[in-house]
């Protein structure tokens, strides 16, 4: 089975880059970066309920599971998000981060050349 890691759990990832990667058949670890934001409770029931239902909305409104694998807090255990991006499982690394990227360039780094000397 493929790993997908997704930095941000805001609209845009949670309602467009999980449910896609979901779809295409990866197990994903969602990560968030402030677990003292406004998404806090939403975040925590995410990661309780290893997953979130996405509301699809149109003519008929239906309803999609997508399930989650782990849910990883970056201010609360680095170690364990730097572990699930250098593991050889994960094949994709997303974000849809709209602050605060270039600041996680140099964490993302070091894992990933890591991978390469393996």
């Amino acid at each position: 089975m493929y790993q997908h890691v997704h930095m941000g759990a805001g609209a845009f990832g949670l309602g467009f880059v999980v449910p896609l990667v979901a779809q295409a058949g990866f197990q994903t670890v969602l990560t968030n970066r402030a677990r003292g934001s406004t998404a806090h409770v939403r975040n925590m029931a995410i990661k309780a309920n290893a997953g979130y239902d996405l509301v699809l909305r149109g003519a008929h409104t239906k309803t999609e599971p997508i399930p989650i694998t782990e849910f990883v807090f970056l201010d609360e255990d680095k170690d364990r998000f730097l572990e699930v991006v250098a593991d050889p499982k994960t094949s994709l690394l997303t974000t849809a981060l709209r602050q605060g990227f270039r600041s996680s360039i140099p964490i993302l780094a070091a894992p990933l050349a890591n991978r390469l000397q393996t």
